[in-house]
């Protein structure tokens, strides 16, 4: 299919799960093809989402059913899926985000009818973590039916070679490529004065280290062990700051637990977006991450995009883009004494040390996470259709 430039903007549908604020790094994904590429989008969005929903967001909202099969599954009933297939005329080509949905069966049944080639994107699906619970269920799916459709797919897209890699037992006969997320720089007029400023607010010393988690409080990012090898680390003048929504725990409980276990110059600020993770990241002086599983993890790559170096478990499969990258710490097992030493050298190493690994970040996060660079790509898969 030739003039791909031209027909992109009205003949490509998104269709996703849940693309609302509080959907994470899939939502972030589902709007960077957006801005790329353009076309139209679709969400089977459950109602438990609904009040998150930003009016003029560009995206129709398929409210799935009430039933169990629509709060478990994500099916809406038939007047919605009929509403559905109308924002499907014309289209050329489907991009279906996350797998173990109805949505899934949905628009692989219409690109068989309406004969659509789709990309499949995967967001850490087939992770092994991922199917180590509810194990049966997601392989009655893959068995079933998941197989079928990810060689039926045009491409199954992943962010990193080391997703693709994980993902390798199901991927006989299908076609997938690596394409990484884009992130952008800091978007703040004053970086300094936005460092200070939180700074101000937290009561940190600016010659201090700032040491930030920026994510969910959820136990897969592990930030009970971020905490244990603060405690075990005990870095001088430095401090740790949680940032994210509460998701299994809340910033009060991290700080109770803090206290308790005797650990100073901890700080949990809750959910930070926009200017203010901008602002945050601009404070910091590096980000660590000891998730099992993150796939592509923007809250790492945003944090080299701003020149910070970065501690990462290997669970964090961004690691496997930046072998040899001397970009802070790239940690080889998940034991809390190896992410305790990065810690202290974090702490302890000399200011320009830290500013080279930041820099080597920065150069690493423009040329291979900017914007124009993640266009390229798509276009370059919109070319072989």
């Amino acid at each position: 299919m030739g003039g791909h430039i031209h027909w992109v903007m009205s003949q490509i549908v998104q269709i996703g799960l849940d693309v609302t604020s509080s959907a994470g790094g899939s939502a972030t994904a589902f709007h960077a093809v957006r801005n790329a590429i353009g076309g139209k989008a679709i969400s089977f969005t459950g109602q438990s989402r609904w009040n998150e929903i930003l009016e003029g967001d560009g995206i129709h909202h398929i409210q799935t059913g009430r039933s169990l099969l629509g709060r478990l599954f994500h099916k809406p009933n038939p007047q919605e899926l009929a509403r559905a297939k109308e924002i499907l005329h014309g289209a050329k080509l489907l991009i279906i985000h996350t797998l173990y949905r109805y949505h899934a069966h949905w628009a692989h049944e219409i690109s068989r009818e309406l004969s659509i080639p789709y990309w499949v994107i995967i967001h850490g699906g087939l992770d092994p973590y991922v199917l180590s619970y509810r194990r049966f269920r997601k392989m009655h799916w893959l068995n079933q039916f998941g197989g079928v459709y990810l060689r039926n797919a045009q491409q199954v897209i992943f962010a990193t070679s080391n997703e693709q890699a994980k993902a390798s037992p199901f991927l006989d006969g299908v076609q997938s490529r690596v394409v990484p997320w884009p992130v952008e720089s800091l978007q703040i007029p004053n970086v300094l004065r936005a460092r200070q400023l939180w700074r101000h607010k937290l009561g940190i010393e600016d010659n201090a280290r700032l040491l930030l988690f920026l994510g969910r409080l959820q136990e897969v990012k592990q930030p009970l062990a971020v905490l244990d090898a603060f405690r075990q680390a005990r870095a001088p003048d430095t401090h740790l700051v949680f940032a994210g929504p509460s998701e299994g725990y809340s910033p009060a409980e991290i700080l109770h637990l803090a206290r308790s276990m005797r650990i100073p110059h901890v700080h949990a600020v809750g959910p930070v977006y926009k200017w203010d993770k901008d602002g945050l990241l601009a404070a910091s002086d590096g980000l660590i991450s000891l998730s099992v599983k993150e796939n592509f993890n923007f809250a790492a790559a945003e944090a080299m995009a701003a020149q910070k170096p970065v501690i990462l478990s290997p669970g964090n499969d961004l690691q496997g883009e930046l072998l040899d990258l001397p970009c802070g710490w790239l940690l080889g097992t998940d034991e809390i004494h190896q992410a305790a030493r990065a810690i202290y050298e974090f702490a302890t190493f000399p200011k320009e040390q830290l500013t080279k690994y930041g820099i080597t970040a920065g150069q690493w996060a423009v040329d291979n996470l900017g914007a124009n660079t993640f266009k390229k790509r798509l276009d370059s898969l919109l070319a072989e259709l």
